[in-house]
């Protein structure tokens, strides 16, 4: 009799083996070649650049600023100095109630010709060159940096001496880590009060 359950239990599990659906083989990955890489795009040229700054620094510049310089026939033989951020200053600085704008400028023609500075000033008033002159009392610092002074704001003394009394906002100059001078307006002509040196 076991050898019967035997036979009837191999016959059973050889049905079942051949019933059994054959396994389904996994499908082989395709081989993915690996796409060369495209090489970036050459740098745009250094006129394009240059265009760029252009256009940029003339959307940037309040046209008040043009047109006073337009108007002291400074853009004649002079461009915008955009060397500094920002490449000018708004303030009262005669104390007359009207805006003046500070802007540095180097001339058309010439290599390697020096900055010099403009006050176009409001109200009317003829422009005003700032320039250095130790003699008349203007000595200014190499510039890296400036801000507006603000006429409520109080001088310190520093080297240059005794603080002065400001007429309408002076011009913080400043060559970093090096030395500081406010220029300020004395009611008849622009004057330096060095902060540090």
């Amino acid at each position: 009799m076991s050898a019967r359950i035997d036979l009837l239990v191999t016959l059973g599990l050889s049905a079942l083996a051949c019933t059994a659906p054959a396994a389904t083989p996994l499908p082989v990955p395709a081989k993915v070649e690996p796409t060369p890489a495209s090489p970036p795009p050459p740098p745009p040229p250094a006129q394009d650049d240059a265009a760029l700054a252009d256009r940029l620094g003339d959307a940037n510049t309040p046209p008040e600023l043009l047109e006073r310089g337009a108007a002291a026939k400074i853009w004649a033989d002079h461009v915008i100095d955009r060397g500094i951020n920002p490449f000018y200053l708004r303030g009262d600085f005669d104390g007359d109630g009207a805006p003046d704008y500070l802007v540095g400028v180097v001339p058309k023609l010439g290599a390697g010709a020096q900055p010099r500075l403009v006050v176009l000033r409001g109200g009317g008033r003829p422009a005003v060159w700032i320039d250095a002159d130790p003699e008349a009392g203007l000595g200014l610092p190499a510039r890296d940096a400036w801000y507006v002074h603000d006429r409520g704001t109080s001088v310190p003394s520093g080297p240059g001496g005794k603080a002065p009394a400001l007429h309408g906002d002076g011009i913080v100059m400043m060559k970093l880590e090096s030395s500081s001078a406010l220029v300020y307006w004395d009611g008849a002509r622009f004057r330096s009060h060095w902060l540090s040196d």
